[in-house]
This record gives structure tokens, C-alpha cells and sequence, in this order.
């Protein structure tokens, strides 16, 4: 059998040869593959090269095998094994996992397992494969449940990873400070056994592995973006999401998920195995643009490696100070429980500045890490000065990695036309004034991404001292808003009900 691999080379390399073995050859030509090999760390190059025009379901010949070692989640799978069929092509989501993520050669056979769902024919045309590569292949069943599988063995390797890496902070913080209280000969003991093995890591210091920081990042944002499709929120996944997303920011892509440790340590150790602290000052500071701020200019530029320096003694432990500062503030935001999918958070925040009345948290809008914060203000729509003021509030508390932007509420304009019947004995001039009045009143900040209702309206009316009956002339039918839009008074025309 002829196979196309696209994705990860090292991964490629390291099964290369079983596949060789098991009679297996990798050709150029699609039209010359029999299947189709697919172990991408982001999902959107996954998207691109199965779906972009001239991508594998596109171009694969009828009767082509799609398999799939990548984390993804329950939906892609889905979608793409539908597409498949439709295609007359045959789709296997296999995504792999390690035994042991520290091991040297991860990828080795006896490390790899991988997860199995397909149609029955798909699944059995691609078993010969899958044996050689994997050391143990699990069938799940129907299409979604690998990926499943997949997302919860991540949480759970997840929640080991972090667990092992803070209990050994908490005693290394602690014999720190023992001053011969006898914590300094205390060991951590009953952890479990992924535990145990990350831990041996973090003592020896094992910090670089084949199995990245970045890998381990994919499948945490697969297995987060699964629970997000199920509308859950996983607040432990989310945190360990971003620490490893700090690691990436500091340096650390390539390093072994046992590099976690160092965002715990000192700053020292960390520049000893080549992580810069500085590096966060752009992603989670004032940023790369507030020159005046830091002191920076360009002349001063001496060395000539293209960053910023000042070379006085005194500035540098004023920069080593600030650098530390903004170490811990950025640490310290993990003991805030609310993440980028916690819209209450964001919402709370938000309404405490002052002019704001309504608030609309959209999560993830654009993308996992991503909080887009609709406002309103007392008038409806905010001014420039609200969303800037609320912007720069959210940037001093959002959480690490989080990209929060403050918007404007897209208005949706209501024309309302009405017609008033006053109670008998009134004169109608001063009730349709009122009856305008409250229109016009009610049309605030307060229905941001509510619909507008009949019912309201006219409910509204009948609220207006003097008024015994009403016809609602337009709108015809309710109006219904998004939750970004805000029902917004383009005019109000009020007569006598004859």
C-alpha cells in the first residue's frame, strides 16, 4: 500500500520505518495513495489540508483511506467522516496518545496508542496501518467517540502534569523556608504513576524532550474546544491551557511539558535553560509599544541585536525589578478562579465603570483564548471614551493569555409608529406626548441583545397615565437581536387612535 503523510515530520520519521517494514511506501502522487496520513498540532492546518480547494477529500482517489493520528474533536470527526462517504472515500480517526509523554522516543511503538472509529470497512482496510505504527489500538465505536476518548485521557494526563509539577513546588517553596523545622527531609510520596514519572523528570532536570510543549498544548486546546461544543466549561483544563501557553510565550515550545516546572521557580533557573521572562512583558504587559513608558530609545540600541537595552547599572536592576513585578502579577492571576469562557467574570468587571448599563460576554468569538465584551451606556450605544475606559480596565484584569476586546453593540434600528385612544374626557395632545416621551425614555443601554417585543411595547403604552387603548402600527412583528446588537430608536410617530 502507497501512502501520503502530511503534518509533523517527526512524528513521520519515527514510524517511517515500521511502516516500511509492514510493506508500506510513501509516495508524492495522491492519485498513487491508497491512504491518506494526517498528524497535525493545529487544527486549522488540519481543516486547510482536508477541506482547502485542492485538499485530500478533493483530490484523494475513490476508495482512499483518510486516516487521522491528530487530536481534534468529536465534531471534526464527524463532519469530516460524513464528507468522506459523500466523497466515496474512507476516514479513520485514530488519534494517538503516549504511554509516557517523557519517554526519549515517544513515538516508538510500545509507547503508542491510539484510540479507533470508523465505518466497520474504513476501520478494517486500515487495521494492517494501524498495527504497525501503534503498540496498542483501542476500537471506540461510532464516529466522535475516538476523539472523545482522546480529550478525556488529555484531561486527565493534564490534571496529573500540573498536580505532580505544583506538589513539588510546595515542598521545594517549603524547605526553603524550614530553617531547621524539620520540612526540609520531607518527600513527596503517593502520587500516581504518570505523577511519579514527571516528577523524576522535574528533579533531573529533563526539561527538552521529543514530545513538545507545543504538542502538549494541541491536545489540551482539542480536548477544550470538545467540552466547548458540548457548551462546558472546564476551569482546571483552562488553567493548565494557559500555564502552557505561558511556557510557549517565555520560550519554552520546544521544551518537554516537564518545563512546566521552571514557570515556578526563579527567574534564574529559568534563563539557565534558555526561557526569557522579558518575553512576556509584549504578551502580558504594557506593551512592545508604550516606549516612553519603559525608558526605551532607540539610540540606546548599543549591542546591536535589535532589542531595546539600557546599559547603566542602576537602570538594569530597575528593569531586573520590573521584569520580577510583572512576574508575579502574572502568576499571581491563576489564583483567580474565572477563565476566558467565565462571561459573569467579565461581566462584573465591566459594569464596574461607571456609564455602563448593559453588558454581553461573548467567549471565545474569535478564537479559544478570546473574550469579546459588548457594552452599552446610559444613552444606548458607548462613546469612544466608555470603550476605552473599559478596555483599559479588562487589560488590568483579564487573565493570562485571554485576548479581550471592548465593543460596540451593532444597532439595529426601530422605527415605531403607534396610534393612542386617550380615556375619556382627555385631550389627546398632552397623552401622545407622554406616550412619545416614554418611547423615547425607554430606548436606553438596558436592551442590549434583548429582543423586542409586541408585548413590551404595548405594554409600555398601556403603562402611560391617560391612555385607554393603543394600535401598534410598526414594527409589524418582533424585533430579534443578536446578542452583540442593540435595539436602537430611529424614530417614533405617535397619533390618535380613531
Amino acid at each position: 500500500m502507497r501512502y501520503i503523510f502530511f503534518g509533523d515530520e517527526n512524528f513521520h520519521d519515527d514510524i517511517a520505518v515500521r511502516l516500511a517494514n509492514a510493506g508500506f511506501e510513501r509516495c508524492a502522487d495522491i492519485e498513487e495513495a491508497s491512504a491518506i496520513i494526517t498528524f497535525c498540532t493545529s487544527q486549522s492546518a488540519l481543516e486547510d489540508a482536508y477541506f482547502d480547494e485542492g485538499g485530500f477529500v478533493q483530490s484523494a482517489h475513490p476508495g482512499a483511506v483518510l486516516i487521522d493520528f491528530s487530536a481534534s474533536t468529536p465534531g471534526f470527526a464527524r463532519e469530516l467522516g460524513a464528507v468522506a462517504t459523500v466523497s466515496d472515500l474512507g476516514f479513520v480517526e485514530a488519534p494517538v496518545a503516549l504511554e509516557d509523554m517523557l519517554d526519549p522516543r515517544p513515538f516508538d511503538e510500545e509507547n503508542l496508542v491510539c484510540y479507533v472509529a470508523g465505518e466497520e470497512d474504513a476501520v478494517a482496510a486500515a487495521q494492517g496501518l494501524l498495527n504497525a505504527v501503534c503498540g496498542r489500538v483501542v476500537e471506540c465505536g461510532a464516529a466522535g467517540t475516538a476523539q472523545l476518548m482522546r480529550a478525556v485521557r488529555t484531561l486527565q494526563e493534564a490534571a496529573a502534569v500540573v498536580s505532580a509539577i505544583e506538589a513539588n513546588a510546595l515542598v521545594r517553596a517549603a524547605h526553603r523556608a524550614a530553617l531547621g523545622n524539620g520540612l526540609s527531609d520531607v518527600a513527596i510520596s503517593g502520587l500516581s504513576e504518570p505523577a511519579e514519572r514527571m516528577l523524576e523528570a522535574v528533579r533531573e532536570k529533563r526539561f527538552e524532550g521529543a514530545f513538545t510543549a507545543e504538542m502538549f498544548l494541541s491536545e489540551l486546546q482539542a480536548a477544550l474546544a470538545s467540552a466547548d461544543d458540548a457548551d462546558l466549561i472546564l476551569p482546571q483544563a483552562e488553567s493548565t491551557m494557559h500555564l502552557v501557553e505561558l511556557l510557549e510565550v517565555i520560550g519554552g515550545s520546544f521544551k518537554s511539558p516537564a518545563a512546566l516546572a521552571l514557570v515556578y521557580g526563579e527567574e534564574a533557573e529559568c534563563a539557565e535553560n534558555g526561557l526569557d521572562w522579558s518575553r512576556a512583558e509584549e504578551a502580558y504587559g504594557q506593551g512592545a509599544d508604550d516606549d516612553d513608558d519603559y525608558g526605551y530609545d532607540d539610540e540606546e540600541d548599543d549591542c546591536g541585536c535589535g532589542h531595546h537595552h539600557d546599559h547603566d547599572d542602576d537602570d538594569d536592576e530597575d528593569e531586573e525589578e520590573e521584569d520580577e513585578e510583572l512576574r508575579a502579577r502574572i502568576l499571581a492571576t491563576y489564583q483567580q478562579l474565572p477563565n476566558g469562557t467565565n462571561g459573569a467574570y467579565y461581566a462584573q468587571e465591566a459594569l464596574a465603570v461607571e456609564g455602563v448599563t448593559a453588558v454581553r460576554v461573548l467567549p471565545k468569538n474569535r478564537g479559544m483564548g478570546t473574550v469579546d465584551v459588548i457594552i452599552a451606556g446610559v444613552e444606548g450605544l458607548p462613546g469612544e471614551e466608555l470603550l476605552r475606559q473599559v478596555q483599559e480596565r479588562l487589560e488590568q484584569k483579564r487573565e493570562i493569555a485571554v485576548d479581550v476586546a471592548v465593543l460596540a453593540p451593532e444597532p439595529v434600528a426601530v422605527r415605531l409608529i403607534l396610534s393612542v385612544k386617550p380615556k375619556p374626557g382627555l385631550l389627546p395632545g398632552p397623552v401622545i406626548a407622554r406616550v412619545q416621551e416614554a418611547m423615547e425614555t425607554w430606548f436606553d443601554g438596558s436592551m442590549l441583545g434583548r429582543d423586542l417585543l409586541l408585548a413590551q411595547i404595548g405594554q409600555r403604552i398601556y403603562q402611560v397615565e391617560g391612555v385607554d387603548n393603543y394600535r401598534i402600527e410598526g414594527p409589524a412583528n418582533d424585533v430579534v437581536v443578536a446578542e452583540n446588537q442593540l435595539p436602537v430608536l430611529e424614530s417614533v410617530s405617535v397619533e390618535e387612535l380613531r
